[in-house]
């Protein structure tokens, strides 16, 4: 694993032409900034230049990167170290632009497994202010909205029916996690269905890379069916993920 400076140039939302990878590297973005000044993006690239900080607010994006550790991502046992994989690389670069605006950190452990990114990032200081709100406790309404754009992007899914109609699923082996999303949606006035139980024999297998992981737990879903449900929760949430964006864009062009 190489020591990779991968924060220099990511944007919040759109996300400019790529280059192709190459040797496992994460390709600079080449688009337009949209949030950060050329003048910092040089500053950037001087690590002396920014200082990291430790003293995290309640906002709405610390609330998404807390949802991506809970969702594709975790942690180490001894706490010095938080983690998160995903094979879609618009998520990665999502990911460690929220670490770089909240903690102001421009160096991260990048390495693939796979057609999987996981990205690692060995800070005590960063995981003390995470570890607090892994238990799903003490969060803001604005914590509130990115948590659930988070677990949906990595979690779950929005499908199309081939005659018409569509629905929202969120589905994971954590019930607490489960019904805290169901809630906060709730809250917005957004209708989701009963809870329900999947026996693990029945669940698809899921593999990192080429590891299949072995589910041990039963799955804990729900969805969320009507039309107008489907689009609140899209203007409410914004999720980021682009094909599952597409999918939300498709039920609004409907009439």
């Amino acid at each position: 694993m190489k020591h990779r400076d991968i924060l220099g140039r990511f944007i919040d939302g759109e996300y400019g032409k790529k280059t192709q990878f190459k040797k496992g590297n994460i390709p600079w973005n080449k688009g337009k900034t949209g949030v950060y000044s050329e003048e910092l993006l040089k500053q950037w690239s001087n690590s002396h230049t920014i200082k990291e900080k430790f003293s995290v607010e309640k906002t709405e994006r610390f609330g998404e990167l807390i949802g991506h550790v809970l969702g594709d991502g975790g942690h180490n046992k001894s706490g010095t170290s938080i983690y998160y994989t995903n094979n879609e690389f618009s998520l990665i670069e999502r990911f460690c632009f929220l670490v770089r605006d909240i903690y102001m950190i421009r160096r991260v452990y990048h390495k693939t497994q796979g057609n999987c990114h996981v990205i690692i990032i060995s800070k005590k200081k960063l995981f003390n202010t995470v570890k607090d709100f892994l238990n799903l406790e003490n969060f803001s309404e604005e914590m509130k909205v990115g948590f659930v754009r988070a677990i949906f992007d990595d979690e779950g899914s929005i499908v199309l029916r081939k005659h018409g109609g569509q629905q929202i699923y969120f589905g994971m082996t954590d019930n607490s996690i489960i019904e805290f999303v169901k809630s906060i949606i709730n809250s917005k006035g957004i209708k989701c269905g009963k809870t329900g139980i999947r026996d693990p024999k029945k669940v698809k297998q899921r593999f990192i890379g080429d590891i299949k992981i072995k589910t041990l737990k039963p799955l804990y879903y729900f969805y969320i069916c009507r039309r107008e449900d489907v689009i609140k929760f899209y203007e409410t949430f914004k999720p980021k993920h682009p094909k599952k964006v597409l999918r939300f864009k498709e039920v609004m062009s409907w009439r």
